[in-house]
Parts: C-alpha cells; sequence; structure tokens
C-alpha cells in the first residue's frame, strides 16, 4: 500500500474518533504527503480540531484546508453580539491587554489588531476568540510593543 493511501487511511480513522465530526460532510485526499480537506463543519473550533488531529500524523507534509464553517442557527450570533462576548472574553483575563486590542468582526470574522507584550499573549488572544460561538475565523494582526523581546517568550507571563 503506497504512503498517500496509509495517510488517509489513518486520517480518516482518528477523524471517525470525533464524536461531533459527520464524516459524510468531511472528505480527505493525499498527494504526496499533503492532505486535502473539504467539507463543512458546524464551528470555527471544530475546523481548527481537524487541522490539529491532521497535522499530528507523522507522514503529513501539508495540508490543504478547504473546509467551511457554517455555524447552525441556534449558535449563530450578529457581529455585534460577538463584539459584546469579546469584551465580557477579554476582561475576565486580567492579563489581555484589552486598551491596546482592537478588533474588527465582519460576518462573524474576528481581525484582531493593536499590540501585545509578550508572544503568548497574541496566541491566548487568537485561542479565545476561537472559543467563541458564532466565530467563523480569526486573523490575529496583533504586534509585539516592545521589538526586543522577539525570541524570547520563556519567561513571559501567561494568561491564564
Amino acid at each position: 500500500m503506497n504512503t498517500d493511501v496509509k495517510i488517509q487511511i489513518e486520517v480518516m480513522e482518528s477523524l471517525r474518533n470525533i464524536p461531533s465530526i459527520r464524516s459524510n460532510e468531511i472528505g480527505i485526499s493525499v498527494l504526496n504527503g499533503v492532505v486535502s480537506v473539504y467539507g463543512t463543519v458546524d464551528s470555527y473550533p471544530m475546523k481548527i480540531l481537524i487541522e490539529n488531529k491532521i497535522k499530528k500524523h507523522i507522514h503529513v507534509v501539508g495540508i490543504v484546508e478547504k473546509l467551511e464553517v457554517k455555524i447552525s442557527d441556534q449558535y449563530k450570533k450578529t457581529d455585534e453580539e460577538i463584539s459584546q462576548l469579546l469584551i465580557l472574553v477579554f476582561e475576565m483575563h486580567a492579563d489581555a491587554p484589552d486598551e491596546r486590542v482592537n478588533m474588527i468582526i465582519e460576518k462573524g470574522w474576528v481581525t484582531l489588531e493593536g499590540f501585545v507584550d509578550y508572544d503568548n499573549q497574541r496566541k491566548k488572544l487568537t485561542r479565545l476568540v476561537e472559543g467563541i460561538d458564532g466565530v467563523n475565523g480569526v486573523t490575529n494582526n496583533m504586534k509585539l510593543a516592545n521589538k526586543s523581546l522577539i525570541g524570547y517568550f520563556d519567561n513571559s507571563p501567561v494568561l491564564a
């Protein structure tokens, strides 16, 4: 059995182990170790989960991601509702530099702009936004406020 077929079988098996994935709505193809995944999912966190599951396979050299997020009506939120949820989430995380974070929300897609002190803050903000119901995607354009800290994140504080 060639490696691409093995990868396809392994990836499909790993995705079947996620109960909330409807396998009839997800397709997988593999060419030279690059996995193409396509179909629809009902949340942005599910899209990220699928990507992360695929990345864990040892012979996967790349992913072509063509998943469309179609949020079910019960979880759909207006851009205004998403913005208010984000404000609450940022307030709950004391380390989030909310006064230096701007958000742009369009059709459920959130773009973060502004400045943070540490790279792990950038990553944490992305994860916080990804977990909000109704969010279709995130673009993190946050920049480090102190360029001299680039590459020096081992001792930086972690957002709780």
